[in-house]
């Protein structure tokens, strides 16, 4: 839910009606102020592809809603949570600002590999030329991941991730680094696949703030990430 002033400009819309279900598996969580808020599933692009591949979150929001918007930021394919779009030039504007100063404050939950505690990642990240990122003293660049720990089980850790910084894979690739990748991870921690089927990684919370006020956006875990977790925690077996 949002809560709280919004102080962007844009025309005048509809007040959020609450979170709702759209078709793909998209959740508009709110829709007001020039601001378009979802919940986007796993396995869903964020914008298109280079191939145009059809169903990216951007392109089926815009056919659902009957309106251009404007991207501001992007989660992973795998990673589900919450995305902002916006809905005029002017909204568009000052959410990138807001992004690029610091102003957006973002809060993920991760399931981890191994008994992780609380601790501050700063590491220098560069991409390669596999598309696959990882830390380089040299001409990395400087990456900060805040991690706390909720809750400790068999090969596990439940984790409340806030990145500082906003680079490409930034918290897959710092908790690779530090020997506690991301459960379900293809590409950093691809033997985790069998027991956890999707990336556990979830964009939960997006707090924007503006010398005119803040508002707060929310996503709450999806079904499959609560269903492995739970398996988890029980001890259920999973595939191996």
């Amino acid at each position: 839910m949002e809560s709280g002033p919004c102080p962007y400009p844009g025309d005048p819309e509809p007040g959020d009606a609450g979170a709702r279900p759209s078709s793909g598996g998209i959740v508009i969580i709110a829709y007001r102020d020039g601001i378009v808020a979802v919940s986007k599933p796993e396995g869903m692009a964020s914008i298109p592809d280079r191939r145009g591949s059809p169903g990216d979150l951007h392109s089926m929001l815009q056919e659902i809603l009957g309106a251009r918007l404007y991207v501001v930021h992007r989660l992973d394919r795998p990673t589900s949570g919450v995305v902002l779009f916006a809905r005029t030039a002017p909204v568009h504007r000052a959410l990138c600002m807001a992004f690029q100063s610091g102003g957006a404050a973002k809060t993920y939950h991760a399931a981890v590999l191994g008994h992780l505690e609380d601790r501050t990642i700063s590491l220098p990240l560069r991409r390669f030329g596999s598309g696959r990122v990882w830390v380089d003293e040299a001409r990395g660049k400087p990456c900060t991941t805040v991690v706390k720990a909720l809750e400790h089980g068999t090969g596990y850790t439940l984790a409340e991730v806030r990145p500082q910084t906003g680079r490409l894979h930034q918290i897959r690739a710092h908790l690779a680094a530090v020997g506690h990748p991301v459960a379900g991870d293809t590409v950093y921690s691809k033997d985790s696949c069998g027991a956890w089927p999707r990336l556990m990684l979830h964009a939960s919370r997006i707090e924007v703030q503006s010398s005119g006020g803040g508002a707060v956006f929310e996503a709450p875990l999806p079904e499959a990430f609560r269903f492995l977790l739970d398996r988890a925690r029980t001890g259920a077996p999973g595939e191996e």
